[in-house]
């Protein structure tokens, strides 16, 4: 999609007023960092960047596990034997730490 745009001077430097339909439609806000870069056949290229600092994490539910649960779980684990540790060389090293 081709808009028209202009300059206009902001300060010593210009700058292009991006259309507000083109904002809304890519969810770009004032601290959006963008990236321009002028290629060889005179174009100007602005992508926007995205922020590999704030990542966004899905939202899940953790289910709720009650205090009997919990300690039935304890319970149930088990220590390997020094067979198994023997004869287990990457268990002996996780475990040995």
């Amino acid at each position: 999609m081709a808009v028209p745009v202009s300059l206009v001077k902001v300060g010593n430097s210009n700058a292009f007023i991006i259309p507000s339909r083109i904002l809304k439609q890519m969810n770009l806000k004032e601290n959006t960092k963008f990236e321009l870069s002028l290629e060889v056949d005179s174009a100007i290229r602005i992508r926007k960047v995205s922020a590999k600092e704030s990542p966004v994490f899905p939202k899940i539910r953790i289910p709720s596990v009650s205090d009997t649960e919990m300690q039935s779980f304890i319970e149930g684990l088990t220590q390997p034997s020094a067979l198994e540790l023997e004869n287990d060389e990457r268990m002996s090293y996780i475990l040995g730490k």
